[in-house]
């Protein structure tokens, strides 16, 4: 899997096979159909998500703002491709802000013009972050209660902030009074000990309510992740993915001092 694959949701119609297909030729695509067995229960590996829009009814509308629940729009970008009326019709009824819209009807369309923009455009976005991050002295929190995670982040991060460690719920909160982090890392396994505690406590105490929080761990299903989003997640790093997205989703959440 490249840093530029895209999941591509849409019906299962001619014009969007074609879609697909001249998509293939470039990228690497995860298709998605939508059909009456709903959308993707695992959380997918992706730079971003698209959707093709025409003809989408109701039900379809309901079932992709369910899906897109798993990704807090600071996460994962979402582009709409469809004629102008459609591109409407999703924005009233899903309610999740669109990065960009590729409008199908234009004299001056071209599918693969317009998805190489907008990866450029993402490109220096990313660029853009990460050059802030090391502009500055955030810190970032680290917990997990295995080594080798606990080493991954701190080799990848410790270029651009100042990067905590912490092996245990006390030694976490222990640091949390010291010295509040800008952003959390929190592995999967120990965010979901004892009916989520470490969440919960980190969510009710005033320092920590409203801190960026990112979970990593193993592929998770749309439910799992919906059992986490009373505690406010930021996002959720997918086991394997790439180092570029992972710095990405990070820094994005790391402050300037």
């Amino acid at each position: 899997m490249t840093d530029n694959t895209i999941l591509f949701i849409h019906q299962d119609s001619k014009k969007e096979n074609k879609f697909e297909s001249k998509l293939k030729e470039n990228y690497e695509i995860l298709s998605w159909p939508i059909t009456s067995k709903g959308l993707y229960r695992e959380v997918p590996e992706c730079s971003f998500i698209l959707i093709a829009v025409d003809d989408l009814t109701s039900k379809d509308y309901e079932k992709l703002e369910s899906f897109l629940l798993i990704f807090p729009d600071s996460w994962v970008s979402v582009v709409l491709l469809g004629s102008k009326t459609f591109l409407k019709g999703f924005r009233q009824n899903v309610k999740y802000p669109a990065a960009e819209e590729i409008d199908t009807m234009k004299e001056e369309f071209s599918l693969t013009d317009s998805i190489n923009s907008y990866i450029k455009k993402l490109d220096q976005q990313n660029t853009k972050l990460v050059t802030a991050a090391n502009s500055s002295n955030a810190v970032l929190a680290v917990y997990s209660p295995a080594n080798d995670e606990r080493i991954k982040f701190t080799n990848l991060f410790r270029e651009m902030c100042n990067v905590n460690t912490y092996e245990s719920d006390y030694e976490l909160l222990l640091g949390m009074s010291d010295n509040p982090p800008d952003t959390i890392l929190i592995s999967y396994s120990a965010a979901i000990t004892d009916d989520y505690k470490i969440l919960r406590t980190l969510r009710g105490n005033a320092k920590t309510s409203n801190t960026p929080l990112i979970l990593f761990g193993p592929s998770i299903s749309q439910f799992q992740f919906q059992d986490l989003l009373p505690y406010k997640p930021n996002g959720y790093l997918v086991k394997g993915s790439s180092d570029a997205d992972t710095i990405s989703i990070v820094s994005s959440h790391l402050k300037k001092n």
